[in-house]
């Protein structure tokens, strides 16, 4: 089987909703769409760049998309509303008695559980810092399953020289992205 692409919202897909990056993507290539939250419609920035390469991700099969997102079941809420396919959501049981109790971030578990398949794991989240990076190489096996991290800036989102970053660990030839 291929990669898996966890995917995070905020930050990675969703960049600033009140000053577009036009530094990133030129102005014409962003996008705003209400979503659905738990409590509440949240304004959503997105670059359409982004938005294409996600899709033709899924449509070729060349990752297996999942969120790994605080926004939990309401991501597919962001999928409507950006026109994205709805996604297999992982799950934040960050409460006593789960399987990520004293784990420490949950989304770090759930990195190490999604490795341990034995597939090629591709995150990413605007949170992933330095130690996070850390506790990744520590924790993986040289000889297992390839991972490659990527941190957006938050306020930006992922760019086009992250795509790039992304299609060369999916295979994909550079003069496709």
């Amino acid at each position: 089987m291929g990669p898996i692409w966890l995917l995070d919202i905020d930050g990675v897909i969703n960049a600033d909703p009140y000053r577009v990056p036009a530094h990133v993507w030129p102005e014409d290539q962003w996008i705003q769409r209400l979503a659905a939250g738990a409590t509440k419609d949240w304004l959503i920035t997105a670059a359409q760049p982004v938005l294409d390469f996600i899709c033709r991700v899924h449509e070729e099969k060349l990752a297996e998309i999942v969120w790994l997102t605080t926004w939990q079941n309401h991501a597919n809420n962001v999928s409507d509303a950006l026109f994205l396919p709805h996604f297999r959501v992982l799950e934040n049981p960050m409460y006593d008695g789960t399987r990520y109790a004293g784990k420490g971030w949950w989304k770090l578990a759930e990195f190490f559980d999604q490795l341990s398949l034995g597939r090629p794991i591709l995150w990413t989240d605007d949170d992933i810092s330095t130690e996070i990076l850390g506790l990744v190489r520590a924790g993986s096996d040289p000889d297992g399953p390839q991972s490659f991290l990527i941190c957006p800036k938050g306020s930006e989102g992922l760019g086009p020289w992250h795509l790039r970053k992304i299609a060369k660990f999916l295979n994909i030839p550079d003069k496709e992205v």
